[in-house]
């Protein structure tokens, strides 16, 4: 299979040589685009009503005050210097790796 590169993409993309694209119907868009929301909202409804047994809940109520103390500590966060310190440090991994491989990918891409 060979392609024109000279060629505008509008022919380039004829359904046979000299023939124009065939036009698609609203209708067919709009079947496409109902196959495309049923096939994405279709598994996402159906994993939920398989993964949890029909007589438990899909969310544990007993985990709702370790998410208060998750807010909790999210809204007040620990300000000691000792624990600032080692959360610089533990960022500044991760940022340092970053440059790193920036800098290596500038590097191979010339």
């Amino acid at each position: 299979m060979t392609v024109d590169l000279r060629r505008p993409p509008n022919e380039a993309a004829r359904d046979g040589p000299g023939r124009p694209p065939q036009r698609v119907s609203a209708t067919s868009v709009g079947i496409r685009r109902l196959v495309g929301v049923l096939t994405v909202i279709g598994p996402v409804g159906w994993a939920p009503a398989r993964s949890t047994p029909p007589d438990q809940a899909i969310v544990n109520p007993g985990g709702l005050p370790l998410l208060g103390n998750l807010l909790g500590a999210a809204l007040h966060p620990a300000t000691s210097p000792d624990f600032l310190n080692v959360v610089l440090h533990a960022s500044l991994v991760p940022v340092m790796y970053a440059a790193l491989g920036t800098v290596g990918a500038l590097a191979i891409a010339r």
